[in-house]
């Protein structure tokens, strides 16, 4: 069961701001703070409660600012009123989860008698795409079914991507095969990228890679038909020694893909030397081929890349030495290294503007990575003591804790805003985040018997999933993919006194309506329901003043008094 605090409202003396002011106060709005202190978990909850073990590895949000969350499973699962099995041992699933309702709206399994999960999650419109692995059932000779159509395996370590409408009904599912595993994938319009690993020969349509090492990274695009869809073209990357493919984004026609290198690796014509390190590059996508353009070096290994205009945001981790992202230099304290860099996009290179190190003298994991405007968050785990993120400390309490940081981008340079933590006695991961225009969702696992979310303690038996919320309002929501612009919210009376009525363009789905005051902290949310196009909003109580109305990617603001 979810567990939600909402901040109250308050009462006090009216007043009106001038014009002047009232500038002023947007300015201040639209501006993020700087070193603030850390919000407070404000909810968290169980993913796949009874599960004998559940694990969260993709997180996914749509316009209404609904969260999709994807991972794997193994027993009995529950999922708010939908119950899943599993068919074997683990079995992937996707679930979506309603911030309106504090609900999970549906969930759907993936699976055969052998061991799958889902990897990767991305939302187009209605549409919902899933992406993972079946290297255990194929090897077992075991078809994996997507609801109630089978997908027969045909080799020892296969792949999935499947597209489902938004009321979780699959609409089909593809197979590519070879001992290869997807760990990425993004989507713009009807063109799908999946990114991973591969050994030996993986098949891609009719298009077959070979590596030429150990392993090699592969990048690949499919055409989403409708019914039906099939890969478009396929490309390798890599060296004699190991290479992976950890994070993808897309931009308009720009794929980035981020990963590890071993030795010396070729990107396209592209080489990139020194042994071993992370990567970051740019394939641009031509229609019926893909091309590398540019390749950059990243720290010891790049865990999640996102995109934000031509700015290009990485993280992960570096060890053993001073990492150089351009012409910054991050000292090595400790064991691992966390760090968080941005590069710019000239289109056939890309420079390093700021680089940006969190140190402890245990490890610091970062392993996934959102941006909203100028505001970047970070989450992954640390342990072995004292973690520092800027200015902020972050004290484990068990074996290894959940940790989530914002980053403000100046430009030129960078800073951590805040940092928070959350866990329990044992080992504990934020694994994927989503961010909406007023909150950031974190999701992962936690290792019984408890986790504390800020006086919330989430309980299991042994590994289990969860998601979890911290309350954010900064910057507009940046996006990697076009999205047509927002049907305007509008309010009158505004100014209002006791309350006002809400016009906006009806949607298919329940969304949520949220007034933060001038500081960003939310005092107000209520739920609209599916077709609503108008809503009266009550304001009575609120300390007159600017506030800010959110609801999607639409907003507006209101002036009470």
């Amino acid at each position: 069961m979810l567990v939600s605090y909402q901040s109250s409202c308050f009462s006090g003396r009216r007043w009106w701001a001038p014009a002047p002011l009232l500038a002023l106060l947007l300015a201040l709005l639209a501006k993020p703070a700087a070193h603030a202190q850390a919000p407070a978990w404000q909810t968290a909850a169980v993913v796949a409660t009874g599960a004998l073990s559940s694990n969260v590895n993709t997180t996914a949000t749509d316009a209404d600012g609904n969260i999709y969350i994807a991972g794997r499973f193994v027993g009995s699962a529950t999922f708010g009123s939908t119950v899943l099995t599993s068919a074997g041992d683990f079995d992937a699933f996707v679930a979506k989860w309603s911030p309106a309702t504090n609900s999970f709206v549906w969930a759907q399994r993936v699976g055969g008698a052998g061991r799958d999960e889902a990897t990767a999650v991305a939302v187009s419109g209605t549409n919902v795409y899933l992406a993972g692995n079946f290297p255990a059932s194929t090897l077992l000779g075991y078809a994996i079914d997507f609801g109630g159509a089978p997908l027969a395996g045909t080799s020892a370590g296969d792949m999935f991507v499947a597209r489902l409408t938004d009321n979780g009904s699959f609409t089909w599912a593809l197979r590519s095969a070879g001992e290869a595993s997807i760990t990425g994938l993004a989507v713009n319009g009807t063109s799908l990228y999946v990114a991973g690993e591969f050994r030996g020969t993986a098949t891609f349509g009719s298009t077959a890679l070979t590596s030429t090492g150990v392993s090699d990274i592969f990048l690949a695009k499919l055409t989403d038909a409708g019914t039906g869809a099939s890969y478009t073209w396929a490309q390798r990357a890599g060296s004699g020694s190991i290479d992976q493919a950890t994070a993808l984004a897309v931009s308009g026609t720009d794929v980035y893909v981020g990963g590890f290198f071993q030795v010396s690796a070729t990107f396209g014509g592209s080489p990139l030397t020194g042994a071993p390190g992370g990567f970051v590059a740019k394939l641009t996508d031509a229609g019926a081929s893909g091309t590398f353009v540019w390749t950059q070096p990243s720290g010891r290994g790049v865990s999640a890349v996102a995109v934000s205009g031509p700015g290009v945001y990485v993280t992960g981790e570096f060890s053993g030495s001073p990492a150089t992202f351009g012409t910054t230099t991050l000292p090595n304290v400790g064991n691992n290294n966390g760090y968080v860099a941005k590069l710019t996009d000239a289109g056939r290179s890309a420079s390093y503007n700021w680089a940006l190190s969190a140190n402890s003298t245990g490890s610091i994991l970062p392993q996934a990575l959102a941006v909203r405007g100028i505001t970047l968050y970070t989450a992954g785990r640390f342990f072995g003591g004292t973690a520092a993120f800027g200015a902020t400390s972050l004290t484990t309490a068990g074996k290894s804790d959940i940790f989530v940081s914002k980053v403000t981008d100046a430009g030129a340079s960078a800073s951590f805003a805040w940092a928070q933590r959350a866990g329990g006695t044992n080992d504990d991961q934020a694994t994927a985040l989503a961010v909406t225009s007023t909150n950031v969702f974190v999701a992962g696992d936690f290792q019984g018997p408890a986790a504390d979310f800020s006086g919330t303690s989430l309980s299991a038996a042994a590994d289990s999933g969860f998601l979890a919320l911290l309350p954010d309002a900064s910057s507009p929501l940046a996006t990697s993919t076009a999205r047509q612009a927002a049907a305007p919210i509008t309010l009158a009376p505004n100014p209002a006194h006791a309350s006002t009525t809400l016009h906006l363009r009806a949607a298919t789905a329940t969304r949520v309506l949220v007034l933060l005051d001038a500081t960003g902290r939310q005092v107000r949310a209520q739920a609209l329901p599916a077709g609503t196009a108008v809503a009266p909003l009550n304001v009575t109580g609120l300390t007159p003043g600017l506030y800010h109305v959110r609801c999607g990617a639409a907003s507006t603001h209101l002036v009470v008094e």
